[in-house]
Order: C-alpha cells, then sequence, then structure tokens
C-alpha cells in the first residue's frame, strides 16, 4: 500500500511568537489546525486506512501532535530537533515498505487529487511526479514596463509560472540521492532531474494554494476556508 508521509517538523521561524508554543502545522486554519484539514483530505478522498500515514514531527512538540492525532492511529516519525526537509524523510524511510510513497507538506493547503497524481505517476513510471499550480497570487503589485513607459499596473496578479503546492508523488529509488541536510526542492529533485530528466513530471491541478508560512498568507487561508467542505 502507498504510504502518506506528512511533513510537519519545521521551525515556523516566520511565524513567531505563536510558533514559540504551537508547532506551525498544528495553527488553526478556519478553527481547525492545518495539517487535520490535510490528513483528513487524505482519508476522506481515497479511504486510506490512518495507519498509512506517517507523519514527520520533532521532539518539541510531540505531545501537541499526539494529543490531536489522539483519535487516529498514524504513525510519527520523530526527530530530535528540526534538520530540514531532506533530513525528515530520511528519518521516516522505516516506515516506507512499497516502493512508491505520497509525500506532502504539513503546513500547505490546496485541492490536490492524489488519485490522479498517482494514476500519472505509475503510468509515465516516473521517479517524482509533482502537483503544480498556477493559481499562486503575487503578494504585492506588478508593473509592466514598455521601455521605461507603463504599460499596465496590476494589483497582486496570479504568478504566470507553475507552481509546485507542496505534494508529490515519489519512487523510494530517489532516496539514493538524499543525504542529511538536504532540502527537497533545493537538492533532492534538482538532482534527480540531473540524473534522469525524463523521469520528473508534473500535474498542473486548477486549485488555489495556501500556506501558513507567514501573518499574511495565515490570514488569507483563514479566509478562503471559511465553510470549507471536502468534494472530491
Amino acid at each position: 500500500m502507498v504510504k502518506f508521509l506528512v511533513l510537519a517538523g519545521g521551525k515556523g521561524e516566520r511565524m513567531a511568537p505563536y510558533t514559540d508554543i504551537i508547532p506551525k502545522c498544528l495553527l488553526p486554519v478556519a478553527g481547525i489546525p492545518c495539517v487535520r484539514w490535510i490528513i483528513d483530505d487524505i482519508l476522506f478522498q481515497w479511504g486510506w486506512s490512518p495507519e498509512d500515514i506517517i507523519l514527520c514531527i520533532n521532539r518539541k512538540f510531540e505531545n501537541h501532535f499526539k494529543h490531536e492525532f489522539r483519535d487516529l492511529s498514524i504513525k510519527f516519525s520523530i526527530t530530535e530537533e528540526p534538520r530540514g526537509t531532506g533530513s525528515e524523510i530520511l528519518a521516516a524511510k522505516r516506515f516506507l515498505d512499497s516502493n512508491t510513497f505520497i509525500l506532502r507538506y504539513g503546513d500547505d493547503l490546496t485541492d490536490v487529487n492524489y488519485n490522479l497524481l498517482l494514476k500519472l505517476h505509475q503510468s509515465k513510471k516516473a521517479l517524482i511526479t509533482l502537483g503544480l499550480t498556477k493559481r499562486v497570487k503575487v503578494p504585492v503589485g506588478v508593473v509592466i514596463l514598455d521601455g521605461d513607459r507603463v504599460v499596465v499596473i496590476k494589483e497582486k496578479p496570479y504568478l504566470n509560472h507553475n507552481t509546485w503546492m507542496g505534494v508529490a508523488v515519489m519512487d523510494s529509488f530517489v532516496l539514493k540521492y538524499l543525504k542529511e541536510g538536504d532540502d527537497i526542492a533545493g537538492d533532492l529533485i534538482p538532482t534527480v532531474i540531473m540524473n534522469h530528466p525524463d523521469k520528473v513530471i508534473g500535474y498542473v491541478f486548477d486549485s488555489e494554494w495556501y500556506d501558513v508560512g507567514n501573518l499574511e498568507h495565515w490570514r488569507r487561508v483563514n479566509e478562503a476556508w471559511y465553510n470549507r467542505t471536502f468534494s472530491y
């Protein structure tokens, strides 16, 4: 059975002082902890068993997470301190008993159909399949120039590029390229692309992407997720 790896062990420094007392992934979004939205959606979509979900956390907030998920028999991969996204995966390797796993960042909220993502990954025999979106808003106004003449100004437009949403299907083979201290986006994915350029693919969802990375983003996702229901 495909395993889910949810990364929730980051420092959350940009959300201090809130994250001095509560981990970023447990910050409330419309009254429900961010990572709870993610795990409930995983269970809702495809009927995965809670035992197939591994939540990567650090020791400082172990009790917080175990209390929040006391009703579910999910597994916990615990590191003594935040060590980066790559190190979180390495620490959780012992739980990955299948060739394929699905990675999800625990502080990102978006609509992702995991079944579609997994089917594409399998049909293309990919090593990494990234969930992408073009619906990410720039937090500032953008000005387009023709020479020095202002052609148009767009207030907080959408990026005109595919953006990774913090979700991916991965073949466990790629872990051979991962070492302690590595970052998934900055180190692992570029290395796999360099060594296997035709084996890293993407699926573009028509979904808004939010995170709880700073106060403005946290405010926006709370507004967007108000009266939220699952719809798959």
